[in-house]
């Protein structure tokens, strides 16, 4: 059980010093820095969320992963399933202990051009050393949905060492 949260000096210093070298974009396409803690709660609320040992020690590579600019996603009515295509040449699929989070908004009318949530986790591709993992990668819907509906889709990668990508975004019109 845990008492404390970075009881120890040394990992709240690598945090901070994680903070102060890291830009992060707010809502507006600004950047901004965010305080070390403020990294350690947005990493290891997603490490917590699947149940994972909590990284306490601060990451030593001072960048955000990048986004995954193949990020796709086809949905299909039949099956209630979704194909995720990712870049499955990134670091991350060859590295144990990080993955990709997909989460899915609900299926909304095709006039809609925006959404903003609710979300809901929708499938997790774990990367591995041994046998990295390929793209696409099928998984199960967080919502059920309807031919001719759009859907949106976000997602994140998070890397062993507890750096947390920006979210990227996708949609896709049911088949």
């Amino acid at each position: 059980m845990r008492r404390t949260i970075l009881s120890d000096p040394h990992q709240r210093a690598a945090w901070d010093l994680y903070g102060a070298s890291v830009l992060t974009q707010n809502k507006l396409g600004e950047q901004k820095n965010l305080t070390g803690f403020n990294h350690y709660l947005r990493s290891n609320l997603q490490v917590a969320a699947r149940n994972k040992p909590i990284i306490d020690d601060g990451p030593l590579i001072y960048e955000l992963p990048l986004k995954d600019t193949k990020f796709a996603c086809a949905v299909d009515e039949a099956t209630q399933s979704n194909s995720v295509t990712f870049d499955d040449a990134a670091d991350w699929c060859k590295e144990d202990g990080s993955w990709f989070t997909v989460y899915q908004g609900h299926p909304q009318n095709t006039q809609r051009n925006f959404f903003d949530g609710p979300w809901r986790l929708s499938g997790v591709a774990s990367g591995q050393s041994a046998i990295p993992i390929t793209s696409p990668h099928d998984e199960g819907l967080a919502f059920p949905v309807g031919a001719g509906q759009k859907v949106w889709f976000y997602a994140r990668i998070t890397r062993a060492d507890g750096r947390l990508s920006e979210p990227f975004r996708c949609d896709s019109i049911v088949s």
